[in-house]
């Protein structure tokens, strides 16, 4: 009978039991906000959490106390009593995401007439190949 790891984690370090909770429970707990910061570290009374953006990380200091209260909720008693904070980068592709996107065959851009008009209007030739490009972009993602 095969069980999930998460299973498994509590029975095997019981004085951890709260900190494998966090983890099962930190997409839950930070919904929206995922794809703005990372768990990077658990501490024994706060969390080192990883942040992208400098703005963001102002913002979440500022949010920090209904953070601590909402990740608390989640444990079994109130264990983090403080967040810290560092800026890091996303984490970059690995090779094989970035072949598999330079083998994604490009579609050729097909303007449509209210399209081409517009473009026509424009005079900034940067302005017309950089919304040509976002144009393409759009339309191959």
């Amino acid at each position: 009978m095969t069980k999930h790891i998460s299973n498994l984690l509590p029975t095997a370090f019981p004085e951890t039991n709260w900190k494998v909770k966090l983890l099962v429970n930190w997409p839950t707990i930070m919904k929206n906000l995922q794809d703005k910061v990372h768990l990077e570290r658990i501490e024994e009374h706060s969390l080192i959490l990883g942040v992208y953006h400098s703005s963001w990380m102002q913002e979440l200091y500022v949010l920090s106390p209904i953070l601590i209260e909402k990740i608390n909720e989640q444990l079994d008693s109130p264990r983090i009593k403080q967040l810290r904070f560092k800026m890091v980068s996303k984490r970059k592709k690995t090779n094989t995401q970035v072949a598999q996107k330079r083998q994604t065959p490009s579609i050729a851009l097909q303007l449509t007439p209210d399209e081409q008009q517009a473009l026509k209007k424009i005079t900034d030739t940067e302005l017309k190949s950089a919304l040509t490009h976002f144009l393409h972009r759009c339309r191959n993602s």
